[in-house]
């Protein structure tokens, strides 16, 4: 059921992008944004068999933000985190995380009629668990990647020309199988799903 889930947003998501386009043609915006952002990732850890938690961190992000009309956008998300991990309060290494995060977004200002652009955004998230060191119990373990929804909502704040301060608040889904590295059996599945606080700066083009 989850896989059908995230291949039918998947679909909706890709429609919407070869919809843009079109859509441009019609307002041909074509501004370019870039962000620098603060972020803290806070976990909503929840898992089945293992008492596993994932610590919070706080990291850079990057984003590209590309209007293809003057209230949709396309953004690409780029962090990673290096958390630590634990079972059962005591500590089993940590791993890399990558998510780049793929969403639309819709842009208030002009429906609003304001100085400043509040928007929401929905899209994917590709996470890569790599480089890790777990180890339970003297047995090294495996994780694997996931595709899932993320969803956003933020504001820009103009500053002095092309300048604007961002704050953001994104709900990224992401999972991982734990599995044991030498047999390959699956131990549990550990659902991560942070929020992600945001505070940039970030400049039009």
């Amino acid at each position: 059921m989850k896989k059908a889930f995230t291949q039918k947003l998947s679909l909706a998501v890709l429609g919407l992008a070869m919809l843009m386009p079109v859509i441009a043609q019609a307002q041909n915006s074509g501004e370019f944004w870039m962000r620098s952002r603060a972020i803290m990732v806070a976990p909503s850890v929840s898992n089945n068999n293992l008492t596993v938690d994932v610590k919070g961190q706080a990291a850079p992000e990057f984003d590209f933000t590309y209007f293809v009309a003057n209230n949709l956008s396309l953004e690409l998300i780029l962090a990673m985190i290096r958390p630590d991990i634990t079972l059962n309060g005591g500590a089993i290494g940590s791993i890399n995380v990558l998510p780049p995060t793929l969403t639309a977004q819709y842009h208030f200002k002009e429906l609003l009629g304001t100085s400043f652009n509040p928007y929401i955004g929905v899209g994917l998230n590709w996470t890569i668990f790599f480089n890790g060191n777990l180890n339970a119990g003297g047995a090294a373990l495996a994780t694997t990647n996931s595709i899932a929804p993320a969803f956003e909502v933020g504001s820009d704040f103009p500053l002095t020309g092309p300048t604007f301060i961002n704050v953001d608040v994104k709900k990224i889904m992401m999972s991982t199988d734990v599995s044991a590295a030498a047999s390959g059996t699956v131990l549990d599945t550990l659902k991560i799903n942070p929020w992600v606080f945001g505070l940039g700066l970030g400049v039009k083009f």
